[in-house]
């Protein structure tokens, strides 16, 4: 009797696990069919799709909490792990490909401490707190020895300077207290140039990360909300714009774990603080 009973347990049991799995995946298709409507722009509320292509998820490693840096430039994530050792990511259609190595010297660590690190130009770009931008030039899949790119100076702004990032090949953007300019670079820094505007990248919510893409300078802040300032011309910019919506809709692939955004040709790319990236397509940026 007691042999029976247990065997009408055992039996119940796998019946309970098969009925579990069955409503699991039930539901897993019921919740992926609903995505693939949302996504499929068939619908009045599908809006936000209509320049917005939806990429899988992809993992890109040596991305945690002691990552010196991570930057997008040609078709290439670059990571910069705590001892200085750089590796890329190419990025090939929809798809992060395994990550390699690159060779050369420990980047960002050693000597006076690195600030701003950020790709340009076929070059990475060391900025340290002395206000000093030393480059490395990047071939394939090695980079050569730093050297000192002369010129203008950020050094007496360097304790009041939040982000210096890439406009295009030849200029950055700095972000010093509120106030914007612009410095070329080439083989020697070029005077600063101010960008007329309301303060900018002043977040109490905190900022994760910034790019400029699009004639727009867009910020990642730490709630996982983008914002957004436009530049009207080579001298002026807008006020900041809620950058929740994209064409009228949500970006979902945004989360308060997401902590870089990346701009590369038509894609943008949001990583989050465990090394998944999602990639998405856009033919225009409309910011709300």
């Amino acid at each position: 009797m007691k042999k029976l009973n247990l065997l009408s347990l055992t039996l119940i049991f796998i019946f309970s696990c098969q009925k579990s799995s069955l409503e699991d995946v039930t539901l897993l298709e019921n919740t992926t069919n609903l995505q693939e409507r949302l996504l499929d722009n068939g619908g009045q509320k599908d809006d936000f799709t209509s320049s917005l292509s939806y990429r899988k998820a992809n993992k890109i490693h040596r991305i945690n909490e002691s990552t010196i840096a991570v930057f997008a430039m040609n078709n290439t994530i670059y990571v910069i792990d705590h001892n200085g050792v750089v590796f890329g990511n190419d990025v090939q259609g929809n798809t992060i490909e395994n990550g390699y190595r690159l060779d050369g010297p420990p980047v960002g660590i050693g000597g006076i401490s690195s600030k701003f690190i950020f790709g340009l130009n076929n070059r990475i770009i060391v900025v340290n707190e002395a206000g000093e931008f030393w480059a490395l030039d990047v071939e394939s899949r090695s980079y050569s020895d730093p050297y000192l790119i002369p010129g203008s100076s950020y050094k007496y702004l360097m304790n009041y300077t939040e982000w210096i990032l890439p406009k295009d090949n030849n200029h950055i953007i700095a972000v010093s207290n509120g106030y914007v300019k612009t410095n070329f670079i080439g083989n020697h820094i070029g005077p600063d140039r101010r960008i007329m505007g309301p303060a900018a990248l002043l977040d109490n919510k905190g900022i994760n990360d910034v790019i400029y893409t699009d004639e727009k300078m867009i910020a990642l802040n730490s709630r996982g909300e983008l914002w957004s300032h436009t530049f009207n011309s080579p001298t002026t910019y807008e006020k900041a714009k809620d950058g929740l919506r994209f064409n009228s809709g949500l970006i979902y692939e945004v989360s308060m774990s997401t902590k870089y955004i990346l701009s590369m040709e038509n894609k943008i790319i949001f990583i989050t603080e465990n090394g998944m990236a999602k990639i998405m397509d856009f033919t225009s940026l409309d910011i709300n």
